[in-house]
């Protein structure tokens, strides 16, 4: 049973670490605007 909960544990840390990825990468749509954003931060 504990080897059980182990393994059930690694799916579903895999899928929240897909979440956060999409959420750091948004959609290309979304990544225009924040490459406009980070581009104004980043000029002087």
């Amino acid at each position: 049973t504990h080897k059980r909960d182990t393994y059930a544990a690694t799916p579903r840390a895999h899928e929240v670490s897909e979440i956060s990825v999409r959420t750091v990468y948004p959609p290309e749509e979304e990544t225009g605007e924040m490459g406009q954003l980070v581009h104004r931060f980043t000029v002087p």
